[in-house]
């Protein structure tokens, strides 16, 4: 019977629409999913495709399903690639008709399954059989066998899940972390953030570095990009107002908004809203983080108690 996963065109993977390369965005067993944010298909292209991968805080699992790989940062990728946490972005070539499967680990992840400190991959490509040896091999073959997105996604259902049953979960303090991050768009100080989880800015850069290779304050200031990307999205056709989007999203002013879209999309501002030729790819994590709160699942009012820390901070924490 065919694996039924939720399956979309997405637009939180990818800002460009869906026809123009078959993506196909699937969430994971329930299981997974604080943990493995989707996996997502790209399908035969006709042309070469040119895509700027910005950073999104994920780790990034690339199998490419036929002989042609793409290439990143002048060189070529192999056939299955760790892509690490970006903190620059990364401009992509994929030739035509080279299908390919991913994953994109949440934040912990890669600690659970790829069993590497997250910061030794930072910025960096990696080939997976380095990590997962003759198990990658063999997890390839089956993707290739696999004749459908829901079921290569059940392939890699399957293989996490016996990961995960293996492994130490990670800390407890940084799923509310995250989400405390990103429902506030990244604007939250490392003291406010840490006066929130009732733990010490110590702790929290311990967890953040073990777990996802950044920095907390680094990975707010992702966090914040995106909360920038995920609104220009939303409103592509809007007349934008980069000063009072500036003020919205907290930064100092119109002038360190321009600094840092450009470090870490590539481009300027305007420059990326009117560019069609490229393909940005993002993840719409703010969203993701409010509806969360908003249904329940995390509610602001139990952030503590989720953290599984006492609401006093402890000396040793210090």
């Amino acid at each position: 019977m065919e694996y039924d996963p939720t399956v979309s065109d997405v637009k939180d993977k990818a800002s460009e629409p869906a026809q123009h390369h078959s993506l196909v965005v699937i969430r994971p067993r329930s299981a997974l999913r604080n943990l493995v944010h989707q996996y997502f298909s790209v399908g035969l292209d006709p042309e070469p495709r040119t895509r700027r991968v910005v950073p999104d805080g994920s780790i990034d699992l690339i199998f490419n399903l036929s002989d042609k790989c793409g290439s990143s940062a002048g060189g070529n990728e192999p056939q299955m690639c760790v892509v690490g946490v970006l903190t620059a972005p990364v401009t992509v070539e994929r030739p035509a008709a080279s299908p390919l499967f991913g994953v994109s680990l949440a934040p912990g992840g890669a600690s659970v399954f790829l069993n590497v400190p997250p910061r030794s991959l930072k910025d960096r490509v990696v080939d997976l059989r380095d990590i997962w040896g003759a198990e990658a091999d063999d997890l390839l073959a089956r993707l290739r066998r696999a004749p459908t997105p829901g079921l290569r996604a059940h392939e890699l259902d399957t293989l996490l899940m016996r990961k995960l049953a293996q492994a130490r979960p990670p800390h407890p303090l940084l799923a509310p972390a995250i989400v405390l991050i990103r429902a506030h768009g990244g604007r939250l100080s490392m003291r406010a953030l840490a006066d929130e989880l009732s733990v010490s800015e110590r702790l929290l850069e311990r967890v953040f570095a073990a777990a996802t290779g950044l920095s907390p304050k680094e990975f707010s200031r992702v966090a914040r990009m995106q909360t920038v990307l995920a609104w220009l999205a939303r409103a592509p056709t809007q007349r934008v107002s980069w000063v009072e989007l500036a003020y919205e999203l907290g930064f100092a002013d119109q002038a360190h908004l321009i600094r840092e879209f450009r470090a870490l999309t590539g481009v300027s501002p305007s420059e990326y809203a009117r560019d069609n030729g490229v393909s940005y790819v993002f993840n719409d994590h703010l969203a993701e983080a409010k509806e969360r709160q908003r249904d329940g699942r995390l509610p602001n009012t139990n952030i503590r108690r989720l953290s599984g820390l006492s609401n006093t901070r402890r000396s040793a924490d210090r």
